[in-house]
């Protein structure tokens, strides 16, 4: 366990591997050269049984969000909104993700939506992440928390976003929301809370 820095993290990932296999997030141990020490780290722990001996494995990095370019803008397709967009998808998927409750959930969620916190606008610019339930409408919970809902999609809209979902790394596409053309960074997270099969 010095890799992991103490055994509560040990522990940790011994468990987010035994529920079938979860996300970890843990600080960096004190003398980590390649990620800094005290920097966060985030890793999704599983286990493989071989011959009767289990195995935990885990891929840590940094969680840490790229800087985006905010001289860019999310009003017209270039190279660097395209790439704006894909990291802050993926910050805000990391972000989603290594939440270890509902309520965290919810947390992240509101911090998307309400642009606070990792995802200001000082740090995001005017790129937005909008968050839908499985089958592309407003998540209950966003109701019960009072966040706002993102924007109703059509049913056209729908069909093109769910054929898009279908990419486990995610794809882009073209939809109209709120009656406006956009280029889309689609993206699936299958989350679980910690202790969850």
């Amino acid at each position: 366990s010095s890799l992991l820095g103490n055994d509560s993290v040990h522990e940790a990932f011994i468990a987010a591997a035994d529920s079938g296999g979860n996300w970890v997030v843990y600080n960096a141990v004190s003398d980590d050269e390649f990620f800094g020490a005290g920097s966060t780290l985030m890793a999704y722990a599983t286990k493989v049984r071989v011959h009767g001996q289990s195995y935990y494995i885990a891929v840590p990095m940094k969680k840490a969000i790229q800087p985006l370019d905010l001289s860019c803008s999310s009003t017209a397709i270039e190279n660097c909104s395209i790439s704006n967009a894909e990291v802050l998808t993926g910050y805000a998927a990391a972000s989603l993700l290594t939440t270890q409750s509902k309520s965290g959930f919810v947390e992240v969620s509101r911090q998307l939506v309400e642009q606070t916190g990792d995802f200001s606008s000082a740090k995001v610019g005017d790129f937005q992440v909008l968050i839908y339930s499985s089958v592309l409408d407003c998540w209950d919970e966003f109701g019960e928390a009072g966040i706002a809902c993102p924007p109703t999609l059509s049913h056209e809209a729908i069909t093109i976003l769910s054929a898009a979902l279908e990419e486990d790394a995610g794809t882009w596409s073209q939809v109209t929301i709120d009656g406006v053309s956009q280029a889309v960074f689609a993206f699936r997270i299958n989350w679980k809370p910690k202790g969850s099969v």
